[in-house]
């Protein structure tokens, strides 16, 4: 993940660890607490395995990029899917993916699939929309 605005970055493997009552034990790097790793993005033919899990990997990673910890807005944010799909996105997965951007609590979000934007063509597309 990316803040245009800042620059900074969180970087991490897309797998959370859950402990025995399928609480967040851990984001990334496992630790002994975890009892199940769930990879929310790793499935062979959709872009999205676990929806839940996505989201919530969504919001702990949109809060590390928060600037203010107590007070955050509710940010506008571009998923650019990083795999391989043979004949691009379906329909329903453009739509998964922008009803993952809203549970997770983006006020607007975009979905990009195809050649990697760089930050420039990022802000130039949020404010075309």
């Amino acid at each position: 993940m990316r803040d245009v605005s800042s620059g900074e970055t969180f970087d991490t493997a897309a797998r959370i660890g859950l402990d025995g009552v399928n609480r967040i034990a851990a984001v990334g790097d496992m630790t002994d607490s975890v009892v199940r790793v769930v990879e929310p993005f790793n499935h062979p033919r959709v872009a999205i395995a676990d929806f839940m899990v996505a989201s919530k990997l969504l919001q702990y990673g949109m809060q590390r990029l928060s600037r203010m910890k107590w007070i955050s807005p509710s940010p506008i944010i571009v998923i650019q899917p990083d795999m391989e799909l043979v004949g691009g996105l379906s329909e329903l997965e453009t739509r998964a993916l922008l009803e993952l951007g809203a549970s997770a609590g983006a006020r607007k979000t975009y979905v990009h699939y195809g050649n990697r934007l760089s930050d420039q063509d990022v802000v130039a597309l949020m404010k075309q929309g």
